[in-house]
């Protein structure tokens, strides 16, 4: 069963092909509402470890948010084919960002959502309304289907094909007894093109043939638990067919796609620029009196979007040994495969740490996914991935999680669902996890758990996508007075600095004086609402700093939400001479006439000669001392 967003066909052969020159990022799926905007309250971080990621300041952000805050509504900073950056009226910014692209520039440098519905070209062939150069289909089942990579084409045809004429409906173009007394269907999707082929009854072929008519330099090479893959000359993989499965058309509640087998995809040869690939499954399975017609075969052609710093989603199921790393859907839960008891999980990686600017500490962060499938609202479990996934990537082999704690568990029904990614996010901005993705599971003992999701591959209007906002960290402030270096003349010096946030908020700005040496701070203390470019100072107070010493002090911003990083030292130095008064009260001292009594009080000595032989009370002793 493929996502309804198109109308049902019992697909066949997959064919998603993705040129590794022509895509780059990818956005939020479109119609997704960036919740992110106006997150609920924060905790605060602990001042010691704000969640936060090196990367170089962003100069448009400040204008961005100052227009947000005066428009009170979300501006657009900037955005490629696979993301957007936001900026918030309340100082905050949120990314959004799907798996694979979504949007596509024109040579005038206007962006469009990528669009597949399919039209007629004036070359004679049918390509995808809008969107990056894509693959071009034919107008007859027996021409030639041509698929762009960085090498050129890649061209595939059907040995024996009919001359069925396509018809076109939104991405998908069909043809009737194309493959002889099997149909055949071709849809496009963000990479490439899913190829369907259809039985209709037991006395139908087992297996079909592809041609191609490769670039010179391409090579063909089989891949494990996949099928072929075509590399260049330096051993870049251009395209790869495989995967899939082959399912009959006898669905029920717990049973969702049929009987099922795999697809086996294998390299029968390459003689020059020519190779030659079977498509073929087990005829046994077909001959079974159990069989529901149509049968469809359904295996994939794609390019590996991983590589080109794209992100990535594919699922895994337990009774298969294929890839459905090219998929149009999705699937978690109990309910798939032979008998309906075989269970899936799906795998999605995002890529956003690469994205986030300067010191971010993430408030929110949601995905936006479209369930179109399922038994029943059931509960999804979240986890983050502990190592990356490929085309080859099956059940047997499956990353493992990342050893952290659940990220969340949400019930999830059809249509549009928020899935909770803060923790996750959290730990992929400030590295203590890497960003290889996450893991979608549901339950794995019931039928009832089964579901469906949209992948990247449908496009705009369908893909998941990730929405992270997070709070544009002040930057180190600026130290102003004293001078790196100086020898104040002062144990109550006064420190200035100068604040940094392009949120637009004001900040705290938070002073401290250690020992040059190191140690503990012995002064500290604040200059509150300091405004972006203001200047905030703290005086240090008496009884803190010793005549004669060498210190050092540093300042940070925090905004409310988290804590900019530390200014870089600035050392001072107090001179020998720079002593002070202080009044000592309510002490006594044992005489003993004649003989010199100290008092100390913060490390600094006091003197008293007494004559007296009682005890003398003193109401205040007032010196001056250094050291």
């Amino acid at each position: 069963m493929r996502p309804s967003r198109r109308p049902y066909r019992p697909l066949v052969a997959t064919i998603a092909v993705l040129s590794l020159s022509s895509i780059g990022l990818a956005t939020p799926a479109a119609g997704a509402v960036a919740t992110g905007s106006s997150p609920a309250t924060a905790s605060v971080p602990a001042a010691a470890s704000p969640s936060t990621i090196p990367a170089a300041a962003d100069p448009l952000v400040a204008a961005a948010i100052a227009k947000a805050k005066a428009a009170g509504k979300q501006v657009l900073v900037d955005q490629d084919p696979r993301s957007q950056r936001l900026a918030n009226p309340d100082g905050t910014m949120t990314s959004v960002v799907s798996p694979v692209p979504v949007r596509y520039q024109d040579g005038a440098g206007a962006w469009h959502d990528i669009d597949l519905t399919l039209a007629g070209q004036l070359d004679g062939s049918v390509a995808a309304r809008a969107a990056v150069p894509g693959p071009h289909l034919a107008r007859s089942a027996d021409g030639p289907l041509h698929i762009p990579t960085s090498a050129g084409d890649i061209i595939a045809v059907h040995p024996g094909a009919s001359k069925a004429t396509a018809v076109l409906s939104a991405n998908r173009a069909s043809y009737s007894r194309g493959l002889g007394s099997r149909d055949l269907s071709e849809s496009v999707l963000v990479h490439g093109v899913e190829e369907g082929a259809v039985l209709h009854s037991a006395a139908d072929p087992a297996s079909y043939t592809v041609t191609f008519t490769l670039p010179v330099g391409v090579t063909a090479k089989s891949v494990p638990n996949y099928g072929v893959a075509f590399d260049d000359a330096a051993g870049k993989q251009l395209l790869a067919y495989g995967g899939g499965f082959t399912h009959d058309a006898n669905p029920s509640t717990s049973y969702p796609d049929g009987a099922q087998t795999d697809t086996v995809t294998t390299l029968v040869g390459q003689s020059g620029t020519t190779a030659t690939v079977n498509v073929s499954f087990d005829p046994g399975w077909l001959a079974d009196p159990a069989r529901v017609f149509p049968v469809t075969i359904d295996p994939s052609y794609y390019t590996n979007t991983s590589s080109n710093g794209d992100g990535q989603d594919s699922w895994v199921e337990s009774d298969s040994s294929t890839s459905q790393y090219a998929s149009s859907e999705l699937r978690v839960g109990y309910g798939f495969g032979v008998g309906g008891t075989a269970v899936a999980r799906t795998l999605i990686e995002f890529q956003i740490a690469g994205l986030a600017n300067s010191n971010n500490y993430v408030t929110e962060a949601h995905m936006q996914i479209n369930q179109f499938a399922s038994t029943q609202c059931a509960t999804t479990y979240v986890n983050g991935l502990g190592a990356g996934f490929s085309n080859s990537t099956i059940w047997s082999n499956q990353p493992p999680r990342d050893g952290k704690p659940l990220v969340s568990a949400t019930n999830l029904c059809n249509g549009w669902s928020s899935v909770d990614l803060t923790s996750v996010a959290r730990r992929w901005f400030d590295n203590s996890a890497p960003d290889w993705g996450i893991q979608m599971q549901s339950n794995e003992q019931s039928s009832f758990g089964w579901r469906k999701f949209y992948s990247g591959e449908n496009g705009s209007g369908y893909a998941p996508a990730i929405y992270v906002t997070y709070d544009v960290l002040p930057d180190a402030p600026d130290h102003l007075t004293p001078a790196a270096g100086t020898t104040d003349t002062t144990l109550t010096p006064t420190l200035t600095a100068t604040a940094h946030q392009s949120s637009g908020n004001t900040a705290r700005l938070d002073f401290q004086v250690l020992p040059y040496a190191g140690g503990a701070a012995v002064a500290s203390g604040s200059a509150n609402n300091v405004a972006n470019g203001g200047t905030g100072s703290y005086t240090v107070p008496a009884n803190a700093l010793r005549g004669g010493q060498h210190y050092k002090w540093q300042v940070r911003a925090y905004d409310g939400v988290g804590y900019g990083p530390w200014s870089a030292d600035s050392d001072l130095s107090v001179s020998s001479q720079a002593c002070r008064s202080a009044s000592i009260a309510g002490h006594a001292v044992d005489p003993y006439g004649g003989t010199l009594y100290t008092l100390s009080q913060d490390g600094i000595t006091y003197t008293q000669r007494v004559a007296s032989a009682s005890w003398t009370p003193l109401a205040s002793i007032h010196r001056r001392s250094c050291g």
